[in-house]
């Protein structure tokens, strides 16, 4: 699902290598009528567009010739939109390791069990440690929403551990990610 800070970044991409802003036609294309994942509506375009505006990350002025909004990042900007852009980078590759991987990269090396639930443990930690600070959650919530989320999903998977069949239940990381993102806001 896109957000405010896709366009901010598609921006970023567009601009920064020719000191050129976007224009909303391009915007229009990339996110109205581009690819169905990326897909939201004129009003949503809108909305966020004037929101980055109003955060001092994005600025727009009236092209000349065109007539039409050009939209680019300011100079003082810059460096705010360059830690967005490192912080959605981290975040995908911390989403992209998800718990259904690591029992793949278990089961094929075929790691001791002892070993292997250490680790699993020490990254499901860590991950909840990451979702807990991007949320601006405590403790409490954190497991009151995680909670909420397990009784409307969670899913129940088949794993094979040296030849024998063993169902588990996986918490899906990625798929909490997405879900929390629709709840609450990011504190990005």
């Amino acid at each position: 699902m896109t957000d405010k800070y896709d366009i901010l970044l598609f921006i970023w991409e567009k601009y920064l290598p020719e000191k050129r802003g976007v224009t909303w036609t391009q915007l229009l294309n990339r996110f109205v009528k581009g690819p169905e994942y990326l897909h939201i509506s004129k009003r949503t375009l809108s909305k966020y567009l004037k929101q980055l505006i109003k955060e001092g990350l994005l600025a727009k002025q009236i092209d000349k010739e065109s007539l039409s909004p050009v939209y680019f990042i300011p100079e003082e900007a810059v460096g705010r939109v360059y830690e967005i852009k490192m912080k959605k980078e981290w975040i995908k590759s911390i989403m992209d390791v998800t718990s259904k991987t690591l029992l793949k990269l278990l089961e094929d090396e075929k790691v001791v069990l002892d070993y292997t639930s250490y680790w699993a443990s020490k990254f499901e930690r860590n991950l909840n440690n990451i979702l807990k600070d991007i949320f601006n959650l405590n403790d409490q919530e954190y497991l009151r929403l995680r909670e909420e989320f397990e009784k409307e999903g969670g899913s129940v998977i088949t794993i094979k551990v040296e030849g024998k069949e063993m169902k588990a239940r996986e918490f899906d990381y990625e798929e909490f990610y997405k879900w929390l993102k629709k709840k609450l806001k990011p504190k990005v």
